[in-house]
């Protein structure tokens, strides 16, 4: 025994401060809400198609390995059944391509943006290669995709690859980021969201060969101010109804602003000569109420910063973010987290939804995450809405608040990595 513990002796400091950090996690486990919180399995639930009036549409698209490993393999992307997450088709990138590397919505249903890539991925993520970009339009009746080039440069694109495991790596913003793509709802023209060195771009292609006035190809720029550094930003993109205005949700998520909801929305009126972006729109910040009182771990946890972009629903009413709240600093590193939705023409805070605590190693798969969002606002489709599930679930929040489990099939983890990877999935 002796012996043991002189050649332990070394380690003994390692151990001890494990210890006490144990110790201190464990106290403020139990301090949380309703005790420790549950890590088992989800609980077993039948799935079905969603009701219609719930306005989620009837397919979804996903990128999914097309050969093992999976975190180190080509993906295909394939279109899926909402309720029941039944393969309805497979795409393959056309030659030569050999990986998609994300797929994004377009506001319309049975239509995708996706990026494909020459080379294969790495470690699910290769950002460091250009994609180029391609509309995927599922016929429901003969299950047949169609792939068609669109008209935009092959660019880096890791700002629209949603894995978020902690192994993702970021491109250099210096040739040109894609942070955010979107299409028109009458599918005449394309709006891309650019990173550069200096600051960042908004660039509308016609689609189609289009000529007419509003259809030619404008450009937009925002230089970036001193000490701002938008390649760490969060950025959404989102036409609104009127097929003329793009919603651009930022985030500032590189600096400690970013915990106090550093976030606005600028509503860019694509009607507009090209140039300087300002001068083409308004912003609108997004704003969090003082709390009235210093925070418990039981709570009232005041909304107070979005983790995410802002998402503005295609009504132009209402925005949505998925974010954190006031929470008593613990060694746990357990925090409050929900999504907050917010007046589009004010930018106050309105509601907070499925707010929770989240515990305790966090992952960037913990918080919640926003997938699509119904064209009125009132309904979600996210990762991350509870504590018991975590990242690995998806679910419909129905507009009366009520959560519906949703198949998602295609997780999978990384060597020697415990939280699961999120495969890119779009509505």
């Amino acid at each position: 025994m002796n012996a043991f513990l002189r050649g332990a002796r070394p380690w003994l400091p390692l151990v001890l401060a494990f210890a006490v950090f144990a110790g201190l996690c464990m106290t403020v486990l139990t301090l949380l809400p309703g005790g420790p919180p549950s890590l088992s399995s989800p609980v077993a639930v039948s799935y079905s198609d969603p009701d219609p009036s719930s306005g989620v549409w009837s397919a979804y698209a996903q990128t999914t390995p097309a050969s093992g490993p999976g975190f180190a393999g080509p993906r295909d992307v394939t279109i899926r059944k909402t309720g029941t997450a039944a393969v309805l088709a497979t795409v393959s990138p056309p030659r030569p391509y050999a990986t998609f590397a994300f797929v994004a919505g377009t506001g319309e249903p049975d239509r995708w943006i996706a990026g494909a890539q020459r080379g294969h991925p790495v470690r699910l993520d290769n950002s460091a290669q250009p994609v180029t970009l391609f509309l995927l339009a599922f016929h429901s009746t003969s299950r047949r995709v169609t792939v068609t080039r669109l008209p935009a440069p092959a660019m880096l694109a890791s700002g629209l690859i949603t894995d978020r495991s902690p192994l993702a790596v970021a491109g250099s913003a210096s040739a040109g980021q894609l942070a955010a793509v979107t299409l028109s709802p009458d599918g005449r023209r394309l709006a891309l969201l650019i990173i550069t060195a200096a600051g960042y771009q908004v660039r509308v292609y016609p689609v189609g060969g289009g000529s007419t006035a509003g259809d030619t190809a404008k450009t937009w720029t925002e230089l970036s101010a001193a000490g701002a550094a938008p390649a760490t930003w969060a950025f959404s993109l989102n036409w609104l109804g009127d097929a003329r205005t793009l919603a651009i949700g930022i985030t500032d998520r590189g600096t400690a602003t970013a915990i106090r909801g550093h976030s606005s929305v600028f509503w860019l009126d694509t009607a507009r000569p090209a140039g300087a972006l300002a001068t083409a729109g308004t912003t609108v910040p997004l704003t969090f109420p003082a709390p009235t009182s210093t925070p418990t771990f039981g709570g009232p946890h005041a909304p107070n910063g979005c983790t995410g972009a802002p998402v503005p629903a295609s009504d132009g009413r209402t925005v949505l973010c998925s974010g954190t709240a006031a929470f008593p600093v613990n060694m746990a590193g357990a925090t409050s987290v929900g999504i907050w939705t917010f007046s589009a023409r004010t930018g106050k805070l309105t509601d907070a939804w499925n707010q929770h605590t989240i515990c305790c190693l966090l992952t960037s798969t913990d918080f919640p995450n926003i997938l699509w969002v119904s064209p009125h606002g009132d309904s979600v489709i996210a990762a991350g809405m509870t504590m018991k599930n975590q990242g690995a679930q998806l679910f419909l929040r129905a507009p009366n608040g009520r959560l519906r489990q949703l198949p998602w099939s295609g997780l999978f983890h990384y060597p020697s990595v415990g939280n699961i990877s999120e495969p890119s999935t779009a509505w």
